[in-house]
């Protein structure tokens, strides 16, 4: 009905509050639908719950279209940023704007609703405005206090909205020039006299610098607004013009510009209650033509609306943020697209299916049965109602139990492709299905838009789509890549170079941005007679690294040096014929490879040789105990002068410079050498890990945290198979007195043990990411890798249980460790 309250929290563990603070002044509702967070689902949320007798229905992850209220919730947001752009209020005071918007929202009529409130087809009642007809959110206003008789007292203010909750009727939250928000009814609206007095204007001036002195400013530098975008259509209706013309300032005209990246993007939305593939078609213009919504860059803030298909030419209006998060949900974290499977419809087989007659092979003096899966394809029907042929191997390995199923529903179990597995699959039914995943890679597509696979086809695209998104990214890669080339006019190659192929490949990205990059076939060629191998700096030595730069106060920088093996010579002797990403006038021709283009076998020593070569010219000396750690004697600044080494550690293309000059050595290096760096800063991650620096006990020391990596990629793999890990409440990383050798539980099965093997190596890499609590534990159940036991998995889920309960656990430099070091250094340098 599109009523939406909004109760404003300190923290997530009063959601069970706000729960019964709804009910209590709204009413019990028929049910709950929410998502699986645990703030939604148990504690205080789950006691008031079966207070009321509420039924609860929870969301698939990844499914927010399940929810209606998320529709609406998105259109809050929009609502609600634009006012705080428009008034320019602080972004301290969002949750007053939160709830004024979400209570305006409420007595506004809705087309949808046959042009009634949501207030009123809720609760049958005229909608009653009086709070909001006097004042605007942030509004100036005079709010009067009386003071011991007979004096009175007025004071500035800022109208923040009506207070439901206190006093009687017509009071309202107002801002201070303290800060503090109070609440009141007696409060007016500033006169025309007052509007332009000069003292009054200074008066509100410094009422303004004082607030953004004691609860912070608004800032432009928050709203990234383009030129040429339309605002979002009014809510008001254009019968009231004088209205309209207040609220919304003049915008610039409506002008032409770079194409829209989500154009002809492919993407699962609801229609009635089921989901569909909608493509998204173009922006909505309203009836004068202009653009419907406001693009910006923070992306809550954007209000743009498109125009979206589904296969039988029905089209809806969806808005960007919900698009936006319909694609990433429906996407992995690197942008593949998953189809969700649905059933199997349909089977054939081909002449490459084994007879019954050929079933049988002999082995010495047995007979036993092919174990083939060949000739055999399956047609699926996907969540979204599409449908596709998948061969048997493939679905086999990926939903087995639903083609055993399948195969015995139709007869077809006894066939050879079939008959030798089925049987066993059926039997252990159920646990394969917590194991069983229910989606599988949607090729070609990323972010639900289509990934070409050659140059035409990236043409072909763009022409379908009306824009050059392909063709320019095309133009970028070659623009930085062509330095790795010599194209000749003659039609003949030197004597001793040899022709590779090579192609581009297509990626995008998650902004929605199209990249190339062009790879040479080096898989197709030999083995160079030079050293290919290329080696890169080690884990233990950057910990080192982090705890010298804590030793000695430094703020290490990170910087990736971009294309960076084209800076480096090849000796591999190899041309290609060019294509049409060389444009017209030079493809077909004869190209000498002449720089380490990505793709040759050599490239990666040829690139770490002719870095080394610049930093040997720059005085660095390779370390004898790690080749890719580079130093060099230095000297601090300040009274002190002391002497000490500062380091490059390189890791391929990546590096990390420890010194207290360090972005004079990266504009050395762009100035004298001509690197070209990206993304300099400080180092936030390395392979996967969170690299951070915090105040311990005085000492400022570095720290790598294993957080994400096993929040974000190990747990949900472990849960997606095991379930829910909080069953059991795990304090250390294995039981106390465990002896896995004393275990006498059934041997696990042989798709079991692959999974223990992948959790030990899960663990193994959380250890070198400095959970060093879980070394022991990790090592003595790897120790059973080769035989694990029902038991033996248990206890690693018992281990993963710990983990997720642990998971601020850090792994730093001791203080101590860093005041003996300090004397160390000194000695030594002394």
């Amino acid at each position: 009905k599109r009523y939406a309250p909004v109760y404003p929290m300190r923290t997530k563990g009063q959601a069970g509050e706000k729960l019964n603070q709804f009910i209590t002044s709204t009413g019990v509702p028929l049910g709950l639908i929410t998502d699986g967070a645990k703030e939604e689902t148990l504690g205080q949320w789950d006691e008031v719950r079966k207070k009321f007798l509420l039924t609860q229905r929870i969301t698939e992850p990844h499914s927010p279209w399940q929810n209606k209220a998320e529709s609406e919730i998105g259109a809050i947001k929009s609502h609600h940023r634009r006012l705080m752009d428009r008034k320019r209020v602080p972004e301290e005071l969002w949750d007053y704007g939160l709830e004024y918007t979400a209570d305006l929202r409420r007595f506004i009529a809705r087309p949808e609703l046959d042009y009634r409130t949501p207030y009123e087809v809720l609760t049958g009642d005229t909608s009653d405005i009086s709070d909001y007809l006097n004042f605007e959110f942030y509004q100036w206003v005079k709010v009067y206090d009386p003071v011991a008789f007979p004096g009175t007292r007025e004071y500035l203010g800022r109208w923040l909205g009506p207070a439901h909750n206190v006093g009687q009727a017509l009071c309202y939250y107002v801002l201070k020039e303290n800060g503090q928000v109070i609440a009141r009814t007696t409060v007016r609206e500033l006169t025309d006299v007052e509007l332009k007095d000069e003292n009054e204007i200074q008066a509100r001036a410094a009422f303004d610098n004082i607030i953004n002195t004691n609860i912070g400013s608004f800032t432009d530098d928050a709203i990234h607004t383009i030129a040429n975008d339309e605002p979002e259509e009014p809510i008001l209706s254009p019968e009231f013009p004088e209205v309209v013309q207040d609220a919304i300032p003049e915008e610039p005209p409506d002008i032409s510009h770079g194409p829209d990246p989500l154009l002809q993007a492919e993407i699962i939305l609801a229609r009635g209650d089921h989901a569909a593939v909608a493509k998204v078609k173009h922006r909505k213009r309203n009836s004068d033509g202009n653009l419907v919504g406001r693009k910006h860059r923070i992306p809550t803030l954007d209000s743009r609306i498109y125009v979206c298909e589904f296969p039988d030419g029905e089209e809806i209006d969806v808005s960007y943020n919900t698009l936006a998060e319909h694609l990433f949900s429906q996407c992995d974290s690197e942008g593949n697209q998953y189809q969700i499977f649905q059933e199997n419809i349909n089977h054939r087989k081909n002449k490459n299916a084994v007879d019954k007659s050929d079933q049988m092979v002999r082995n010495g003096n047995r007979n036993h049965k092919k174990k083939t899966v060949a000739g055999w394809d399956l047609e699926v029907e996907w969540k979204d109602g599409s449908t596709s042929w998948l061969s048997l191997k493939d679905l086999k390995n990926s939903n087995s139990v639903d083609v055993a199923e399948y195969a015995k529903a139709n007869r077809i179990d006894s066939e050879p492709a079939f008959d030798w597995w089925v049987y066993d699959v059926l039997r252990r039914k159920d646990r394969l299905i917590k194991m069983a995943r229910s989606h599988r890679l949607k090729t070609g597509y990323k972010f639900g838009l289509r990934v070409p696979e050659t140059v035409e086809e990236a043409l072909e695209i763009d022409r379908e789509n009306g824009n050059t998104l392909w063709q320019d990214a095309i133009a970028k890669e070659m623009q930085n890549v062509y330095i790795a080339f010599d194209v000749r006019s003659e039609t003949q190659a030197p004597p001793g170079y040899r022709l590779i192929p090579h192609r581009i490949i297509f990626e995008i990205k998650m902004d929605f941005t199209r990249k190339a990059r062009l790879v040479a076939g080096g898989h197709k060629t030999d083995p160079p007679a030079q050293l290919t191998y290329s080696s890169v700096v080690s884990r233990e030595s950057v910990r080192i690294g982090f705890l010298i730069a804590a030793m000695y106060d430094l703020e290490p920088l990170a910087a990736d040096i971009g294309n960076a093996y084209l800076n480096a010579p090849t000796k591999e002797k190899y041309y290609i014929v060019t294509g049409p990403e060389f444009g017209a006038l030079e493809q077909g021709k004869i190209a000498i490879i002449v720089r380490a283009l990505y793709g040759l076998k050599s490239s990666g020593a040829m690139w770490r040789a002719h870095f080394a070569a610049t930093l040997r010219d720059l005085g660095f000396t390779s370390s004898l105990a790690d080749p890719d750690v580079w130093m060099r004697a230095s000297t601090l600044p300040g009274e002190d002068k002391q002497d000490y080494y500062e380091y490059i550690l390189v890791y391929v293309d990546d590096l990390l410079v420890i010194s207290h000059r360090g972005q004079e050595l990266l504009d050395l290096l762009t100035d004298k050498y001509q690197y070209r760096f990206k993304d300099i800063g400080p180092p936030k991650r390395y392979l996967g890990a969170i690299v951070g620096r915090y105040d311990k006990n005085g000492t400022k020391t570095w720290y790598l945290s294993a957080k994400d990596y096993l929040s974000k990629k190990a747990i949900p793999v472990v849960e997606e198979h095991y379930g829910t890990l909080n069953k059991i409440k795990a304090d250390t990383p294995l039981p106390p007195n465990y002896h896995p050798e004393d275990d006498k539980s059934p041997f696990l099965k042989d798709d079991e043990i692959s999974l223990y093997q992948s959790f030990i190596g899960t663990l193994r890499w959380a250890v070198e990411l400095g959970r060093i609590d879980l070394t022991f534990g990790v090592s003595l159940m790897s120790r059973f890798s080769g035989a694990p036991r029902d038991d033996h998995m248990q206890k690693l889920l018992w281990m993963f249980t710990y983990i997720k309960r642990h998971l601020e656990s850090k792994f730093s430099s001791p203080s101590w460790c860093l005041t003996h070091l300090h004397v160390i250094g000194h000695t030594i340098n002394s």
